[in-house]
């Protein structure tokens, strides 16, 4: 996801590096490309979590609505049918639904952390029109902002 970005921030860095550029700063250019794979690294386990959740959840939407809709096909009040066991959610499918919003809670929270943190080092880093430097900056600052 932040391969691009990655790609772009090393030639970025090889430049600045190589022409000793004002400004820049080697750990704070490093801590940047950690930041860098650590979001990524945090969006492939949140986007593993939400597949996990919309299996969960279509399975069993998928079951209530056609239960639903066989009420309906037969003129009966859906509120005074009770659900059947075998469409209501189990309690393990339940439990994993709560750890998985858990999960990605965390997983979310730690990557606008270290977005927030990627972000203000990308606009402290110096600017330069030579070499695709300023594109490589830019694309650092884009992947961040929200």
């Amino acid at each position: 996801m932040f391969a691009r970005s990655i790609k772009s921030f090393d030639d970025y860095y090889r430049i600045a590096d190589a022409n000793r550029l004002n400004g820049f700063s080697a750990p704070l250019g490093g801590e940047l490309r950690e930041r860098l794979q650590q979001m990524d690294w945090l969006l492939g386990r949140v986007e593993s979590r939400e597949r996990g959740l919309s299996a969960i959840t279509k399975r069993h939407g998928d079951r209530f609505r056609a239960h639903i809709e066989d009420i309906l096909a037969r003129g009966l009040s859906y509120e005074d049918v009770p659900i059947p066991a075998d469409i209501a959610m189990s309690r393990e499918d339940g439990r994993r639904i709560i750890d998985l919003m858990f999960e990605i809670q965390i997983f979310a929270e730690c990557f606008y952390y270290f977005a927030a943190r990627a972000r203000s080092i990308a606009r402290a880093m110096p600017r330069s029109g030579s070499c695709g430097l300023r594109s490589g900056r830019a694309s650092i600052h884009n992947s961040t902002s929200f």
